[in-house]
């Protein structure tokens, strides 16, 4: 998909580790909600999200910190403007909360279990001769309760 192809690039080049969920699930002929649902982490311990329907204007976009909560305004601009200008969307609705020093913990959990998610895409992926990136291994699937941190 285009669009997941975009948000892909301009992840990587702000320092994110992506996973492609909806790529993941449309390779196991699983159903879900958005056909484009990708998750990225970076060394900041930030979490982006991005879900949606390529081609549309309907994107979704969360971005997660570690509490307590520090604004990173140069990527959160980042962000509105690479919706705007590469994924065409007209920006409905921001909305910021901050997290107090006592949502860490939760917030460790939920971000540790989204880099180990990560962490095991591209483990059990690779890139064949021609460099198309194939499936390899078994996909596990890891159950956890996610915290409602931004």
């Amino acid at each position: 998909m285009a669009d997941d192809l975009k948000v892909d690039l301009f992840l990587k080049n702000n320092g994110f580790e992506v996973q492609d969920v909806g790529e993941l699930r449309r390779e196991l002929g699983m159903p879900g909600s958005y056909p484009q649902f990708i998750s990225a982490v970076d060394g900041q311990r930030r979490m982006i999200t991005i879900s949606g329907e390529d081609g549309t204007l309907n994107h979704e976009v969360t971005l997660y910190s570690e509490p307590p909560t520090v604004r990173s305004t140069k990527l959160e601009n980042d962000i509105l403007a690479f919706a705007v200008n590469n994924l065409k969307c007209t920006v409905g609705y921001v909305h910021r909360d901050k997290n107090a020093e006592s949502a860490k913990g939760r917030y460790g959990q939920m971000f540790s279990l989204t880099e180990g998610q990560i962490s095991q895409f591209h483990d059990e992926r690779f890139l064949d001769s021609e460099g198309v990136i194939q499936p390899g291994g078994s996909i596990t699937k890891a159950n956890g309760q996610g915290a409602n941190n931004k």
